[in-house]
């Protein structure tokens, strides 16, 4: 039996304090999928980009980053998925 499944409430309280945290960081904290769609950012790197979150969450990395460090990410979200150690 997994943690969650023994006690759903301490995995709610859990996502609660990781929000709270999230939600209330003064760094500008955002999440992204394995396309590098931007999924949630905080208030703070909204701030931060001057774009409100339901902007943010129409981008993509790529949309934010200026042009010359594009391909050095695209080459990092390639390692990444292709499961290779990063240094």
């Amino acid at each position: 039996m997994t943690h969650s499944a023994a006690n759903p409430r301490l995995t709610d309280a859990s996502e609660q304090i990781h929000r709270q945290l999230f939600e209330t960081s003064r760094d500008g904290l955002f999440m992204i999928d394995r396309d590098g769609r931007i999924v949630d950012a905080n208030p703070s790197f909204c701030r931060m980009v001057g774009y409100d979150r339901d902007d943010l969450c129409a981008l993509t990395v790529d949309e934010l980053t200026p042009e010359l460090q594009c391909k050095p990410r695209a080459d990092f979200q390639a390692q990444a998925n292709s499961g290779e150690i990063i240094e």
